[in-house]
């Protein structure tokens, strides 16, 4: 990628399509026969968090909540599937909308859709079908849907997670058939705010949790690349647990609940070092030096448990909004949208230049074949712990072909504090082997802990140390 056609991108990221699922409801029509809804085989791959694999799936997910959906804007009363979304008659959905700010949903989904004899099944893979070395996928999925003519025999909407998901979810203990109208109770506080979710504090099951919710306009709409971020995440999360990483407790991908269940977490480092938002937001206090090194020490463990993994988990959006603070003050990485499965020497990806600006390592922008390695995570490794050190936000006035051009084309770096109070030196040397032109040079996040944990080890402790 050059500098001409950064300075052409449009800054909203477009998703390419997620499967050829030319629908019913995706043309807009309805009928009162019956309707045929081919849903897209999932393909073979050694790894359910596969790109290809879970971008498949986010097409049916939204294939199957285009033709069950109130796509005509009618709400269902009284619906089964209509109450997260806010339909009439669903004091969860009224919940729902008021924990978002919103008024009642105006796409309720439609329940009502009979059985056909043909039935449906899991599509793409069961048990060990669609993996490497298991039997192959059970071909294209067809079955048929009447329309819903208003009547009260409800049915079940056509269940599209793959039977090998819910045992992956299973086996980490982790619930993937959860219900937002008995599982979950969400409360009026928003946790936080993005393009594929908003995050609420509740319940799930009498424990604390926050709650992300996918906006109805993923399902329906034609944002097809914050749907899959929104079903990588969940994925990935599934196949997951260490003290560092988020702890995903249970969801939902079957239309229309479509939701993510996660510890709740009293903070995020980005709050921590900036403060937060809004008239009764937190101001920002000075890390200490012991409490910067225990969180580095934290963040640089978690990614060595991801990249260690067979295969290897590469997170690509490392950053302090994405690193949370639990009661303990454990710092956890979390949101996992754009992390890949690295099943060879480098991960091939559609969309290298994908992240946050100031983050990205160099070869996010040089790599023609989307070759990526894990890497890019020490690069933005580095970064975060310059920002704890500075409290300043990386390359904060650039734009992303001004980013490109002093990074990679002039190979400039942040400016490092020189003093010994502020950044030890051994502490300097690190940061800076993280941010090589090489990615092979830069050190692998076992080396970084082992550093950063005999730093911690004679670093002064403070008289009173904060769980934040």
């Amino acid at each position: 990628m050059n500098l001409d056609q950064l300075e052409d991108r449009s800054s909203s990221q477009g998703g390419a399509g997620v499967g050829n699922n030319s629908t019913l409801a995706a043309r807009g029509r309805q009928s009162s026969a019956a309707e045929s809804l081919a849903l897209e085989e999932l393909p073979a791959v050694g790894h359910l968090a596969e790109a290809g694999w879970t971008r498949a799936l986010a097409g049916n997910i939204k294939s199957v909540a285009a033709v069950t959906g109130g796509r005509s804007g009618g709400s269902v009363p009284n619906s089964p599937h209509g109450s997260v979304l806010g339909a009439r008659g669903s004091q969860t959905g009224a919940r729902y909308a008021s924990a978002l700010g919103v008024g009642p949903a105006s796409n309720g989904l439609v329940a009502g859709l009979r059985s056909s004899d043909s039935g449906l099944q899991n599509c793409g893979i069961s048990g060990g079908g669609g993996l490497a070395g298991g039997r192959a996928g059970s071909g294209t999925l067809v079955t048929e849907l009447e329309a819903f003519d208003g009547g009260d025999d409800a049915g079940v909407a056509p269940n599209v997670v793959p039977e090998a998901l819910l045992q992956q979810a299973a086996k980490a203990g982790v619930n993937l058939q959860a219900n937002m109208d008995t599982d979950v109770v969400l409360s009026s506080e928003q946790l936080g705010r993005g393009v594929s979710g908003t995050v609420v504090k509740g319940t799930y099951r009498g424990q604390p949790a926050a709650i992300k919710i996918l906006p109805s306009d993923l399902l329906f709409g034609n944002r097809s690349l914050e749907l899959h971020t929104f079903v990588q995440e969940i994925v990935v999360l599934c196949g997951v647990r260490h003290p560092n990483i988020v702890n995903l407790l249970g969801g939902s991908l079957q239309p229309p609940q479509v939701f993510i269940v996660e510890e709740l977490c009293v903070d995020s480092l980005e709050a921590r070092i900036h403060g937060s938002a809004g008239k009764n937001g937190a101001a920002p206090k000075a890390l200490s030096a012991y409490e910067q090194l225990r969180i580095a020490v934290d963040v640089a463990t978690g990614l060595q448990y991801l990249h260690e993994r067979t295969p290897a988990i590469v997170h690509r959006d490392l950053k302090p909004a994405n690193i949370l603070i639990d009661p303990n003050g454990t710092a956890k990485i979390s949101d996992f949208g754009l992390a890949r499965v690295k099943t060879h020497a480098v991960i091939n990806t559609k969309a290298p230049d994908v992240g946050s600006i100031g983050y990205m390592a160099p070869e996010c922008f040089t790599s023609e074949d989307g070759l990526l390695t894990d890497k890019c995570d020490t690069w933005a490794l580095g970064v975060t712990m310059w920002e704890m050190t500075t409290r300043k936000r990386p390359w904060a006035t650039c734009t992303m072909a001004e980013y490109y051009r002093e990074v990679v084309v002039k190979k400039s770096r942040l400016p490092i504090p020189q003093d010994d109070n502020v950044c030890p030196m051994a502490l300097r040397r690190l940061i800076s082997s993280c941010w090589c032109d090489d990615p092979e040079e830069r050190p692998s996040c076992g080396h970084i802990v082992a550093e950063l944990t005999r730093m911690l080890k004679y670093a002064p402790r403070p008289l009173v140390e904060e769980n934040f």
